[in-house]
């Protein structure tokens, strides 16, 4: 049979279509690329605003082929049989994502006991019927389905239209996938327990959200025997607040304990470390909290993948992802041993700084409007302009229009909570009352050479949202800038 070639009009859409299965859909390239197949000029708002109008333009473009008897990848010459494999899974996946969307939704719903995929025969189905292999196309169900978990808790969870929050998406994706999904695809898929990420952000900065967010999306196999995935991606995911355990606790609730192992032991306990399977994520939050003795233990299970259960001998092993989260500044206390080095860099294979809400407010005025707007509907179902309205003008009138918010989205959330009942709210008298601002830190002498630097790094990078500038104006390098910026507390 000879291979028919395809026009160059279906081709050009069919290489950007391959292009987008691969891009961020965060990030400007995944705009750029839905403009050339729409032919728009302006760039979308959001990654929804052209969606629909790219879909209908590849799947209009795979039927025009179809007619003409090319509807296998043998059909076409070895070249164009790379393109469109990605093509057909861009189609196959986009006429399912609202079967995905609602098993999301289900899946949350029912909790940790895996729900039923009545949709797998049609997804599978699509890309056999289009020559791929059996093994392929479930493998490909399982990493759609990773996808669209990534795209659904990323997008309705971190919520924003700030350049820091946009930046914070795509810097999710990347995690999740790393840049490059075509060589996680086919070599980290399962693989990714080695990289370890560290969340940096001030207190209610919602560095939980974020967490919570990578643990959900992480790959999930799907048993076909059962008609489902392997497990509950809620399962996939386990977190844990380090710094609301003393010592010999802690070491109980992460690692576990025999019977009888202490005082109290009265029958076994099994720790975070042991819920935590192979796909799976574990959140230690508050990681600047513990003691250099935990720290240790922990440091061998990202070294050696082993750990001991209290009272035990026999080693278990640790196949999950870890993700920790601090508001301490990591690198000084590195200085003063609170915190130990190798520790650290074991931890930091991507560090994700999460911005406040000061920072998002100053880069775009929309962002208050729109963290009333989700907050409000998430307490009360109320979709309201007038309403988001409303509590705006009781803000502006009781903290002032420049509040800086220092307790960050919880502020706020506390904040509406007290507009609610009261009809009033009133500053973060914590911050207000027990902390002091640089100026008066300098004036009595509380700062350190070191807190000083790294505090007016933190500032400039506030300010102009580039480690480049902070580079330039304080004649550090750039290493050290970002250094500062991502420990400063």
């Amino acid at each position: 049979m000879v291979n028919k070639s395809i026009d160059k009009g279906s081709l050009e859409i069919f290489q950007y279509a391959s292009k987008i299965v691969f891009a961020n859909p965060f990030s400007s390239q995944r705009f750029e690329l839905d403009k050339k197949i729409t032919r728009k000029a302006k760039t979308p708002r959001d990654n929804l605003e052209y969606l629909n109008e790219v879909i209908e333009e590849v799947s209009h473009q795979v039927d025009k082929i179809d007619k003409k008897n090319q509807t296998k990848l043998l059909d076409f010459s070895v070249h164009d049989q790379k393109v469109m494999k990605w093509v057909y899974l861009f189609d196959v996946y986009h006429r399912h994502l609202k079967d995905f969307d609602d098993l999301i939704v289900d899946q949350i719903q029912n909790g940790e006991d895996s729900v039923k995929v009545l949709f797998y025969k049609d997804f599978t189905g699509g890309l056999l019927k289009r020559g791929l292999s059996k093994k392929e196309s479930f493998r490909y169900l399982s990493i759609a389905y990773q996808i669209r978990r990534a795209f659904y808790f990323i997008k309705n969870r971190l919520i924003g239209v700030s350049p820091c929050m946009q930046e914070l998406r795509s810097s999710l994706w990347n995690n999740i996938f790393t840049h490059n999904l075509n060589f996680y695809e086919q070599h980290l898929w399962n693989r990714m327990e080695d990289f370890s990420t560290l969340l940096l952000g001030e207190t209610g900065t919602g560095k939980g959200a974020v967490a919570s967010a990578i643990g959900w999306s992480g790959y999930v196999p799907f048993n076909e025997k059962n008609e489902s995935f392997e497990y509950s991606f809620l399962e996939n995911y386990q977190a844990i607040n380090l710094s609301q355990y003393v010592e010999n606790l802690l070491e109980s609730e992460l690692f576990g304990h025999q019977k009888g192992a202490f005082t109290g032991a009265i029958s076994g306990h099994v720790g975070v470390l042991s819920k935590c399977n192979k796909h799976g994520t574990i959140f230690l939050d508050e990681i600047g909290d513990i003691a250099v003795s935990v720290q240790i233990k922990l440091l061998k299970v990202l070294q050696e993948r082993t750990f001991t259960t209290v009272g035990g001998f026999e080693p278990k092993r640790f196949s999950g992802r870890v993700v920790a989260a601090t508001n301490r500044p990591l690198a000084s206390m590195c200085e003063r041993g609170e915190f130990r080095e190798d520790f650290y860099y074991r931890l930091c294979s991507d560090i994700i700084l999460v911005p406040t809400l000061n920072r998002r407010i100053k880069e775009n005025n929309e962002e208050l409007d729109i963290m009333i707007s989700h907050v409000l509907k998430t307490m009360t179902g109320i979709d309201s302009s007038d309403k988001t309205n409303s509590v705006k003008e009781i803000i502006v009138r009781d903290l002032g229009v420049d509040y800086s918010w220092p307790g960050n989205v919880r502020e706020l959330e506390q904040c509406i909570r007290s507009i609610i009942v009261k009809g009033s709210c009133q500053p973060n008298m914590i911050s207000s009352q027990g902390s002091k601002n640089i100026t008066e830190q300098f004036d009595q002498g509380d700062l350190s050479c070191a807190e000083l630097i790294a505090q007016y790094c933190y500032h400039l990078y506030q300010k102009h949202n580039s480690y480049e500038s902070v580079a330039k104006i304080t004649g550090l390098d750039r290493r050290t800038v970002k250094k500062h910026v991502q420990n400063h507390k």
